[in-house]
């Protein structure tokens, strides 16, 4: 299996979140866990899938789960996630792809966000 990096995503409170690599399929599929929360159940997931480059477009899906649980008995209450799928041309530049997410971020009615802190390789590597 190839290696990963951890990454870093900021959480509601603007603090730093850890993800450790779960799984790789180099180029193609990537996974991250953070198991902060201290519990074995309901585990934050984060998850890349880039998709082969067509006609000068590469799509890329991404997917984050996040549940809530329970601070007293330590169970899964609900979890919840957003998925989002780009699709962009090879010659865009970083500050057009920092476009769209900042309007996606601003349709859903969100502050500006920070993109995810990739503290090594890419999945493409």
């Amino acid at each position: 299996m190839a290696a990963i990096a951890n990454i870093i995503l900021k959480d509601s409170a603007n603090a730093n979140r850890t993800y450790v690599p779960e799984r790789v399929q180099t180029g193609t599929y990537a996974s991250w866990v953070n198991r902060d929360q201290g519990t074995t159940v309901g585990i934050r997931r984060a998850s890349v899938l880039k998709r082969a480059t067509v006609a000068e477009y590469e799509k890329v899906a991404g997917k984050i789960t996040i549940p809530s649980i329970d601070a007293v008995t330590g169970a899964v209450k609900y979890i919840n996630s957003i998925s989002i799928e780009t699709k962009v041309n090879e010659k865009s530049t970083t500050a057009e792809k920092n476009e769209l997410v900042y309007s996606v971020a601003a349709m859903l009615g969100l502050t500006p966000i920070q993109t995810m802190i990739v503290t090594g390789e890419s999945i493409s590597g």
